[in-house]
């Protein structure tokens, strides 16, 4: 995807009321001496938009977050390398779950593409799921990121089981999967 193009996909994330409601409360959530590990994705791009401005340590996988955090002076980052995935800009495989074993972030914010009940959090890629969970295991408190629409659906790769998870960071309607999933009443779900 040329640039162009995912400025354009971001441009219409950002339409949606409930993204940006997302995306506020995750940053909301960031703490100035923490340390944050950031997964690739459009919702956790535009959360370190909001975030330029707090005092901390970002691990972060994505390109383009490296880009665009890069030269804050008040913002450690640390990247942590690996194959690139050309689409998605992250990188992911063996050497990135090999360095995030070196850190406990105190945060991290992960996208998913799908959550449910039963299947957890999912994204097509079996080895963007690898890494996803390589950061999950990496820190203290993980939230995953995601407005509504996503809640109901199912990709390919298996992430985590939504159980696993600290919270979900969500706005919108809520459909029966994330009312279901509220039930449980066994992780935050912050709106």
């Amino acid at each position: 995807m040329f640039a162009g193009e995912r400025q354009r996909k971001i441009a219409e994330m950002m339409e949606n009321s409930s993204s940006v409601k997302v995306v506020e409360r995750a940053a909301e959530m960031v703490e100035d001496g923490y340390s944050v590990i950031l997964d690739t994705g459009t919702t956790t791009l535009e959360m370190a938009k909001r975030i330029r401005n707090k005092k901390i340590t970002v691990i972060m996988n994505a390109l383009d977050i490296a880009e665009g955090l890069s030269g804050v002076d008040n913002i450690e980052l640390i990247m942590t390398g690996g194959a690139l995935i050309g689409n998605t800009r992250a990188m992911v495989g063996y050497l990135t779950e090999n360095m995030l074993k070196n850190f406990r972030a105190d945060i991290a914010f992960i996208d998913a593409n799908g959550i449910t009940l039963k299947d957890g959090a999912t994204t097509p890629n079996h080895v963007e799921a690898m890494t996803k969970r390589a950061i999950i295991s990496s820190s203290h408190k993980v939230y995953v990121v995601s407005d509504a629409s996503k809640s109901g659906k199912i990709s390919f790769a298996v992430i985590s089981p939504v159980l696993k998870v600290t919270g979900i960071i969500t706005a919108g309607e809520s459909n029966d999967e994330m009312k279901a999933i509220e039930e449980k009443n066994e992780i935050e779900i912050i709106r």
